[in-house]
């Protein structure tokens, strides 16, 4: 995490705590801001809150008010989102205990995937997990590709630059990671883990270019459908290779 977040997450986690006391059992930081990705007036602050027991209504507006008042308060984030979620939804959703597990950071409280992994194992970073997801992943893609603003990334970045910086990040970082999943080959959903072992896939050009714009979306001033034009050959070839694994 860039040191510039530090006093926003340390904010979030305490306002949090105060207002949800022994009903907080964790919360778990994902998105740029967990993997140091995070730019400034651009990122999102992304926390997933689990609970005892589901919340009331009456916390559920106490949360979007601490939401406005972390975003007033703290504007180098552009978003703040305090996701809440019971022990319960959470033991019975796989998938969000694979993302809490593999691709966030506990900032508070007790591992709670970690204990749910004795009762219901969490799923693996494997073929099996990468091709479930597939559909969704063609999906979202063929949504940018279309101009809309695909399921996966949430609000899109004003500023265009950003915007393909956003793609990069999602279709060539997150897809690369599930595509090692297929091989085989995942050890996390960091940058430049992912994009150095997509190295020997002999997309040299495609990888340079996300490289560029993930490293400065300003100076590499690629527009978001051209970013998608010149990277499709790659994400497309993942997600056949994906199918076929």
């Amino acid at each position: 995490m860039q040191p510039e977040f530090q006093p926003l997450v340390t904010a979030a986690t305490t306002l949090c705590a105060d207002l949800l006391a022994d009903r907080l059992t964790a919360i778990y930081l994902h998105g740029s801001v967990a993997t140091g990705d995070a730019v400034a007036g651009i990122s999102d602050l992304d926390c997933f809150l689990v609970t005892r027991g589901a919340l009331t209504e009456a916390d559920t507006r106490a949360l979007a008010q601490l939401e406005a008042r972390l975003l007033t308060e703290y504007p180098i984030a552009s978003e703040v989102h305090l996701a809440a979620h019971s022990t319960d939804d959470l033991a019975a959703d796989s998938f969000a205990r694979f993302i809490l597990k593999y691709n966030s950071t506990l900032i508070f409280g007790r591992d709670v995937v970690r204990e749910l992994d004795r009762i219901s194992p969490t799923l693996e970073p494997n073929a099996a997990t990468a091709k479930g997801r597939l559909s969704f992943a063609r999906h979202c893609f063929s949504q940018a590709l279309d101009g809309e603003q695909p399921d996966c990334t949430g609000p899109l970045p004003s500023d265009p630059y950003y915007v393909s910086r956003k793609f990069a990040r999602y279709f060539v970082v997150i897809e690369g990671a599930y595509f090692l999943m297929s091989q085989n080959r995942f050890a996390s959903f960091a940058g430049e883990d992912v994009l150095s072992k997509l190295a020997d896939c002999g997309f040299a050009e495609e990888l340079s270019l996300a490289r560029a714009v993930l490293s400065d979306a300003k100076r590499a001033a690629v527009e978001p459908d051209d970013f998608l034009r010149r990277v499709r050959p790659l994400v497309d070839w993942m997600f056949d290779e994906t199918d076929r694994a």
